[in-house]
Formats: C-alpha cells, sequence, structure tokens
C-alpha cells in the first residue's frame, strides 16, 4: 500500500492514512455545534471590553487553537484586553502552544507581565515571540526563572533589547528541548502544522538537524505498511512488522 504525502502538513501523517482522507464529520459537526450552541465561556461583565472582541476570544476559545496571533484578537496596545486575553487564557487552560505575541507593550506593566509568566507555565506554549518588548532588569531576572520552570523550547526576544540576557534565555530555551517532544515532527498531522507554524525565533524547529531528516524520510510517505483503526479512539496506527493485519 502506497501512501501520499497529506495535503495539510506536506508529510506523510496518521491522517494521510486514514481511508476518509483525514476528514472527521463527527468531530466536524460536534465543532459547529458548539459554536452555534455554546455559550460565553468567560465572565459576562468585562469593564473597557467591547462585544464583538469578546466574541472573537470566545470563537478563538472554543476552537481550542494551538497557535495564536495576539494582533488578530485583541488591539494589542490596550492593556485592558491584553488582561482579559490572558484572564481567559489561563481560566479555561487553553491549549495553546505557539504564541505571537511581539508589540503587545501593555505586557511592559508588572501587572500584566505577571499574567505572562502565568500564561507560560499554565498553558502547554513552548514557542513564544516577544519581539522588542522592554522589559526592566527585574522583569527580565523573573523571566529567566520562569522559563526554567516552564517548557519553552523556542523563543525569540529582540538582540538590541535582550542585551546580556539573549544568551542566557537561548541557554534555558535549548535546555528545556528534553523536557518534551512537541517541537518535533511527528505522524500527528495537526502537531506537524503547529510545529511549522513556529516561525521567526531564535530556532526555528524545522530547521533542526532531527526534523529535517524526518521530512525528508516521510515527504513521500511509506510503502508496504499496514494500519488498524483503533475502536476506541477512532485514531489509525500502524502496525509493527512482526504482526499480520
Amino acid at each position: 500500500m502506497a501512501l501520499a504525502a497529506c495535503p495539510r502538513c506536506k508529510f506523510f501523517c496518521l491522517e494521510s492514512a486514514r481511508p476518509d482522507g483525514g476528514r472527521d464529520d463527527t468531530e466536524q459537526r460536534a465543532r459547529t455545534l458548539s459554536f452555534t450552541h455554546g455559550g460565553w465561556c468567560g465572565q459576562e461583565n468585562d469593564v473597557g471590553i467591547t462585544s464583538s472582541t469578546a466574541k472573537k476570544v470566545q470563537t478563538f476559545i472554543q476552537s481550542r487553537p494551538s497557535v495564536m496571533h495576539v494582533d488578530v484578537l485583541i488591539n494589542k496596545k490596550d492593556p485592558q484586553q491584553v488582561g482579559f486575553l490572558l484572564r481567559q487564557l489561563l481560566s479555561l487552560k487553553v491549549p495553546v502552544q505557539v504564541a505571537f505575541l511581539q508589540g503587545t507593550v501593555p505586557l511592559q506593566n508588572d501587572d500584566l507581565f505577571t499574567l505572562l509568566l502565568e500564561f507560560l507555565c499554565t498553558c502547554p506554549v513552548w514557542s513564544v515571540n516577544l519581539g522588542e518588548l522592554r522589559f526592566s532588569e527585574a522583569q527580565c531576572r523573573r523571566l529567566s526563572e520562569t522559563l526554567k520552570t516552564s517548557g519553552v523550547t523556542h523563543m525569540f526576544y529582540e538582540c538590541t533589547v535582550a542585551g546580556t540576557w539573549k544568551d542566557i534565555y537561548r541557554a534555558i530555551v535549548r535546555a528545556n528541548r528534553s523536557k518534551h517532544g512537541r517541537w518535533r515532527f511527528s505522524p500527528d498531522c495537526k502537531q506537524n502544522q503547529t510545529v511549522s507554524a513556529a516561525v521567526k525565533s531564535w530556532f526555528c524547529p524545522f530547521s533542526h538537524g532531527v526534523n529535517k531528516q524526518w521530512a525528508a524520510r516521510n515527504r513521500t510517505g511509506w510503502v508496504g505498511v499496514d494500519r488498524v483503526q483503533c475502536e476506541s479512539c477512532a485514531r489509525w496506527r500502524r502496525l509493527p512488522p512482526n504482526l499480520d493485519g
């Protein structure tokens, strides 16, 4: 059985092995219903937050996103909107893995900076872009301590702003890569898309040797592989070579 590369993540993955080409109509219907009939998942009265902004954040959170571009969701110059978004992410533990926070100037305020640190530890964030935010020396020190306890493996902080902290941060996030493998390509199509979205960092994950090798091996698919579908989770899994399908 020859399998083609997945049109979504461009590599061979578990989704491309499914008879329906990776589409899960049941999951899609459930997601559509959640958007149509789901209620607001945050506080009803948030001062300074317009209904359009609240709705946009609601829809974003209900989609259980893995990548977040903050400027698409809110006015990143507005402290109230920035605080509102972070509190919603924290209270619902939204599974954001890749966060683009560049230009979110209110994060320089101590209160919102504290929420940022909580966000890095509470949500499964492993890639974060802080752009040219100007943190104080004390904040930079707190950030370094938080990074050590977080799962952040890839990061960008403008070199001219980070100063001597750049090398410290780079060493910490490099060491964090032994904590998990979410930054690696795998047979998980959705996760591969997340990895590919983690751009603009000191270490782009798809530039790592292990990911280049994986992509080269799996870009055209596998040949002669038997797969079975799990009756419990409906995932398609590769059978060991010594097991008859």
